[in-house]
């Protein structure tokens, strides 16, 4: 990442928090604890998913090598069907 698109990314950050500190944003309990149970679920998720792996091919280098090759076929598949995929930051 180049210094100006640095200096331009801390800039929008910086005015993202103004932005909020100036709509008087409150802190939602229910919200929180909403996000936590979230978070807590997918990394359970995941939690199985990588057992199950393990559980197939063993915990090798092959286990290893056939996790980055599976991974990346995924993540190729994805980029050449060009699925639009959702965003969490907006674009700019």
């Amino acid at each position: 990442m180049t210094g100006m698109k640095q200096i331009g990314l801390a800039l929008r950050r910086r005015q993202a928090v103004q932005d909020a500190v100036a709509s008087k944003r409150r802190f939602s309990l229910r919200a929180n604890v909403l996000t936590l149970l979230a978070c807590t679920g997918v990394i359970m998720y995941w939690r199985g998913v990588w057992s199950l792996w393990d559980l197939l091919v063993g915990t090798s280098l092959w286990s290893d090598l056939a996790s980055i090759a599976v991974g990346l076929a995924v993540m190729l598949t994805f980029r050449l069907m060009g699925a639009e995929l959702l965003s969490a930051l907006p674009s700019g």
